[in-house]
């Protein structure tokens, strides 16, 4: 208390204590170490990861997507569900929303666009390296959802055997697009935070599909309102529009879409 509270220099505390400065040094030492590990007990009880692969089974998602709401700027990246029941005119399937950054969405629409760069950009690199020291990305998982905050592991093998490495959500989804490996999420995050989405499609006149698709959240509650159509630019291009609504039925978002890629472009 004398060094950190009153400001004492280290000889005036061991004369305050009757001790050597040395003793002064290492009690501090001491002190700070014990402090870290009561900390550290402290974080992690505050941070419980309660829903991890030990004890929670995987789901089998797929990149559906990175989207960017035009009028707020944020980007997301969907996850959607692999295995999804399927109907003959009614669709459903479940989608996780992994908000991220600009820099790393856009990272990642050019990789599904599969657009060359001149030179090897930040997540080509991390895939190069592990190439280079014969590390193969066996799988990513989403395994924690701890105060709205997503953590993720990267499962790699190698020479030295299996090993998980910590990741932000974006870095890892990035990694895996560039080396085709399988993304998989906590079934409990999915189930918690999952959109399930009711798809109903139909064709216009030209034989364009009409896509409306609802979604619900964990609660059963209408969360969001979509409606997809193909229409043609000015340029003569058929573009896919969509168009978001809220519960009540207002638009508040439309935005153009390339059919060939699953980014934004308008």
């Amino acid at each position: 208390m004398l060094f950190y509270l009153h400001g004492f220099s280290h000889a005036e505390t061991a004369a305050q204590l009757g001790i050597d400065t040395g003793a002064v040094k290492t009690r501090l030492h001491k002190a700070r170490g014990t402090l870290r590990k009561a900390l550290w007990e402290l974080w992690e009880e505050e941070h419980d990861m309660t829903t991890t692969t030990a004890d929670t089974a995987l789901v089998r998602v797929r990149i559906d997507g990175v989207r960017k709401n035009l009028k707020s700027g944020q980007c997301v990246i969907i996850l959607q569900e692999s295995d999804e029941p399927k109907g003959k005119d009614v669709d459903q399937s479940r989608s996780l929303f992994v908000w991220t950054g600009e820099v790393e969405a856009d990272a990642l629409a050019r990789t599904l666009r599969k657009e060359e760069t001149p030179r090897p950009l930040t997540y080509t690199l991390m895939a190069n390296l592990l190439h280079a020291g014969a590390l193969r990305v066996q799988e990513v998982q989403i395994h924690t959802l701890a105060a709205e905050v997503f953590y993720a592991a990267i499962v790699v093998e190698g020479p030295a055997g299996v090993q998980r490495v910590d990741a932000r959500p974006s870095d890892a989804i990035n990694l895996a697009a560039i080396v085709d490996a399988p993304i998989n999420v906590a079934r409990a995050i999915l189930d918690a935070n999952g959109v399930t989405w009711q798809r109903h499609t139909t064709r216009d006149e030209h034989g364009q599909e009409d896509v409306e698709e609802t979604g619900y959240g964990p609660d059963g509650q209408q969360t969001y309102h979509i409606r997809r159509r193909t229409i043609r630019d000015e340029s003569g291009r058929d573009v896919i529009e969509n168009t978001s609504f809220d519960a009540s039925g207002k638009e508040i978002n439309r935005m153009i879409f390339d059919p060939e890629s699953p980014t934004v472009v308008g």
